[in-house]
């Protein structure tokens, strides 16, 4: 970071109001389409991963169905670092090659994939097959919603952005969490995966109406 080149200090010669600098970052969220719904598919899609590793561990290692012992659930789970890695080394020839936009919709389908087939299957297998696809569509939706966000928001307002997509993003965890324990109780833990993937299957609605190329700007990395 030494060695880099430029100036990196803030434009403005004001000092910085908390308040209006987060309303600011609101604001040009929501009012943006296709950020604003980036920001909802992050939402929705955290609300299945956390619900997802909430009843996992309940519904696979005995005496649950899927039978694992704790070294197997623990093995299983490495599933998902493996296509985080894969996702990590293989985003950028298959963005080049598909463009953003689909790498976005492989990332809700993956997604879907993951939360749905446990809805389905309590084979250990399925279930770290479909993990696999899911760390790599996190992986993937890291590294070009990242991008796009770099390339379409002013320099200025680039932090507090993050700091909207962060909040809606990490702050649907604790949400997921709670939602599957009043699944799981109310119905069973088959249905809070079934409702999760249904939920992400949803997001299709927003992204074929506002993740379009025009709203984009460009394709690739």
């Amino acid at each position: 970071m030494l060695l880099l080149v430029g100036s990196f200090r803030p434009t403005t010669s004001s000092r910085p109001k908390l308040l209006t600098d987060i309303s600011d970052g609101f604001r040009l969220v929501w009012r943006d389409p296709l950020l604003r719904t980036l920001v909802i598919i992050v939402a929705v899609m955290n609300i299945g991963w956390s619900a997802w590793l909430s009843m996992m561990v309940l519904y696979m290692v005995k005496p649950g169905p899927g039978g694992l012992s704790e070294f197997g659930f623990g093995l299983m789970l490495t599933s998902i670092g493996i296509g985080g890695l894969v996702g990590a080394l293989l985003t950028v020839p298959l963005v080049n090659r598909i463009g953003r936009r689909w790498a976005i919709g492989a990332d809700i389908l993956g997604t879907f994939l993951m939360l749905t087939i446990p809805a389905l299957s309590s084979n250990a297998w399925w279930i770290g097959g479909a993990a696999i696809i899911g760390g790599f569509g996190g992986s993937m939706w890291s590294i070009v919603v990242s991008s796009i966000r770099q390339q379409i928001i002013p320099d200025a307002m680039l932090g507090r952005t993050g700091g909207v997509f962060r909040l809606f993003g990490y702050g649907a965890l604790p949400l997921g969490s709670a939602l599957a324990g009043l699944i799981g109780e109310a119905f069973s833990i088959p249905a809070v995966f079934a409702f999760c993937g249904g939920a992400t299957a949803l997001l299709f609605i927003p992204f074929f109406r506002n993740i379009t190329p025009t709203a984009l700007r460009y394709n690739q990395v």
